[in-house]
Formats: C-alpha cells, sequence, structure tokens
C-alpha cells in the first residue's frame, strides 16, 4: 500500500511544529496553504494535533485569488475579510505555504488592486500583530515551474536546493555557530584605537561570524519577484516568526 503523500513531510513539521513554533496545549495552528501544498499542510496539522494544539487549514486557489484581484472593486479589497480578522483574533500560530503557482498571470492585475489589497491585508492583520502570533514563512508554494519560467530559473535546481535547505538540521548549524572566538581584549578601546589609525577587532574574527551568520538557513528569494500582497481571504507570513503579513492570500498570501 502506497504511503500517505504528507509522509515525505512528517520531519519538516516536526520541526516547525516542535522546534521553531514550539506548539503545545492550548495553541491554536493556522496553516494557509494551496492545493498543491496541502500534503504539507497535513503533516503540520497532523503533528500540531499530536502536541496538543488546535488545527485549522484555510485553503486559497489560484483560480480564486486571481479573480478576487481582477474582477473586486479596490473598495472590497481594502476592506478586511471579517473571516480571516476573526482567526486572526483566535490563532496563537500560522505556517504560510505559498502561491499562487503562476505569477506571470499578476502581470494582468493592475498596480492600484495590489495597493488596495495590501491596505486590507495590513488592517486584517491588526489582531495578529496585537497579539504576537508565531508566524513561519514556508514559501514552497512559489517554487513552481511556472514561476521559474518568468524568473528565468532552472525549476529542478531551484526546487532541489529549497528542499535541501529545508532538510538542514539547525541544531549542527549551532553548534558550527559556538566556536566562535571570544570578544577581543581591546574591544572596549575600539575608538581610541581609530584616532589612531588602527582596526579594531581580528579579521578571523569577523570572517568566522560571517561564516556562521551564513550557516543559517536560507529563505528562498522571491527573486524579480511578482509578488504582491495578496487578495483577501488570505495574509502573508514571512520569515520565522514574523507577527505580520498581507491580505488576500496572502492572505492573499499570494504571490
Amino acid at each position: 500500500m502506497e504511503e500517505p503523500a504528507y509522509q515525505r513531510w512528517v520531519p519538516l513539521a516536526h520541526q516547525v511544529v516542535r522546534r521553531t513554533l514550539g506548539l503545545r496545549w492550548k495553541d491554536v495552528l493556522e496553516v494557509y496553504s494551496y492545493i498543491p501544498t496541502i500534503p504539507i499542510a497535513e503533516a503540520l496539522a497532523l503533528e500540531a494535533r499530536r502536541a496538543g494544539s488546535d488545527t485549522h487549514i484555510t485553503l486559497m486557489t489560484d483560480d480564486l485569488w486571481f479573480t478576487s484581484m481582477k474582477e473586486l472593486p479596490t473598495r472590497w479589497l481594502r476592506t478586511p475579510s471579517p473571516v480571516e480578522s476573526a482567526i486572526g483574533g483566535v490563532i496563537t500560530a500560522n505556517v504560510y505555504l505559498g502561491g499562487p503557482a503562476d505569477a506571470r498571470r499578476m502581470r494582468d492585475i493592475p498596480p492600484e488592486k495590489f495597493e488596495a489589497n495590501s491596505l486590507g491585508g495590513t488592517r486584517q492583520d491588526e489582531p495578529r500583530r496585537t497579539r504576537r502570533v508565531r508566524e513561519v514563512d514556508l514559501s514552497i508554494g512559489r517554487v513552481t515551474p511556472e514561476r521559474a519560467e518568468a524568473y528565468g530559473l532552472d525549476y529542478g535546481k531551484w526546487r532541489a536546493s529549497y528542499e535541501d535547505a529545508l532538510a538542514v538540521d539547525w541544531r549542527k548549524s549551532r553548534r558550527r555557530g559556538r566556536p566562535l572566538p571570544a570578544p577581543s581584549p581591546d574591544a572596549g578601546r575600539c575608538g581610541s584605537a581609530r584616532k589612531r589609525g588602527r582596526t579594531c577587532g581580528s579579521p578571523r574574527s569577523r570572517l568566522l561570524r560571517s561564516s556562521a551568520t551564513g550557516l543559517s538557513m536560507p529563505r528562498m528569494s522571491d527573486a524579480g519577484s511578482l509578488r504582491p500582497p495578496c487578495p483577501r481571504g488570505g495574509s502573508r507570513v514571512r520569515s520565522v516568526r514574523r507577527p505580520w503579513r498581507a491580505k488576500f492570500a496572502p492572505r492573499t498570501r499570494c504571490s
């Protein structure tokens, strides 16, 4: 019997739910997903339930998002979604999985629609900001063949690099970053040293710190990004634990 589609995402879900968000009993998790990322959303929801948290999966589709952005007036896009505002008032954590898949279709949407949708998202997400909801932007739903074509990227390499980054064990990276040199005993005298034309701090120390910083999991660039604030019903979650986002999915967590 073939294993469920979500099974391959269980290790990632464990890291996000247990280590990054630290979900526990009485937490409420929302996972914002488009159709291609449903297996990841399910893995996250299952892990959250095992941690004792309540869960809710919000589903957005490309056609619903683009229809809203193209056919609805800016007045509608500027108005917070009552549903999303209500959800934002009860959740304690959110994971955004990214979309829509085909960013090329965004070229047909007037800039004022994106501006209106962004304003609506800002208003809609006020409860999240006020309550400091924990957020994770896991936008693998934006790593698609359509977007690769729009951005001039090799989809196979792009997808592989993104999944490799997600598979990084952050604990190993943290251990590699720990053996950094102690601050120089002259650190407190940098001002006077500069006046004498001397350089403060060890070049090697600076190099090591730079290398250590590079060990953290990279956030994939939305290169040349056709990434707008999204049409109502959605919101946007940024990198790990950023308490804010943009309206239509993103939440229009869309782009």
